[in-house]
């Protein structure tokens, strides 16, 4: 909490007036951040063709994650934590999920379980992304934004009418 209060510029009692421990603080944090990534990942129908949507809606998860990778491994870690299950705590699967059902409602994808392809992406994508905020992809970030975009587009390929 001190190391926190010196960031912020403020006591660590003055901290302590509003969360009674470090949990709750950073449990605060993942509810904020949690916030943050659903309106950035938030489907925008109509705006232009179904794929080009989902592969935004997908994209804005990276953006997220490469701006703000602490935040991302708080909300990643704090979600494992608190269940096994995704659910409406995970906002870029829901995303993903309502993304993937327009497409396949515009045809733009073939017809399937929305559910386990929009978790297939989710998965591939968060895989990808873990690998590289851990280091063990070995590029620089235009070159993992290369490998993303073409990993994305492989999967899309694979499961389009």
């Amino acid at each position: 909490m001190r190391r926190v209060a010196a960031v912020v510029g403020v006591t660590p009692m003055a901290i302590y007036r509003h969360y009674p421990n470090r949990d709750a603080l950073m449990l605060a944090v993942a509810e904020h951040g949690r916030a943050q990534l659903a309106e950035r990942c938030r489907l925008r129908p109509g705006r232009r063709p179904a794929r080009a949507e989902l592969k935004a809606t997908v994209n804005a998860l990276l953006d997220f994650a490469l701006e703000q990778p602490r935040l991302y491994a708080l909300l990643t870690e704090q979600q494992a934590q608190e269940s096994a299950e995704l659910g409406d705590d995970a906002p870029a699967l829901g995303a993903v999920v309502a993304a993937v059902d327009e497409a396949m409602h515009r045809e733009a994808l073939a017809p399937d379980d929305v559910d386990q392809v929009a978790v297939g992406i989710v998965a591939l994508m968060h895989g990808l992304i873990l690998l590289y905020l851990s280091r063990r992809l070995p590029l620089a970030e235009p070159e993992f934004r290369l490998l993303y975009a073409a990993s994305l587009t492989r999967l899309l390929n694979g499961i389009s009418t």
